[in-house]
């Protein structure tokens, strides 16, 4: 089913929200990124697209590559 929603909207890969993870992480190859950390805990986080890099982003502004 994953392959079918990446080919209709022509991505290769979608960034997923609404159900709250430890940390941000991917699944299927990296098809599949989960960003929705708790923000009230202090592995708060998010990421940052450059380009076709993505990184997860600390609080502290630590930068890790994810893809």
């Amino acid at each position: 089913v994953l392959d079918e929603i990446l080919a209709f909207y022509n991505v290769n890969k979608i960034i997923v929200g609404h159900t709250i993870v430890k940390d941000i992480s991917t699944d299927y190859g990296g098809r599949i990124i989960r960003v929705d950390v708790d923000h009230y805990s202090n592995t708060s986080s998010g990421i940052l697209i450059d380009g076709k890099k993505i990184f997860k982003v600390t609080k502290n502004g630590k930068k890790q590559r994810i893809r």
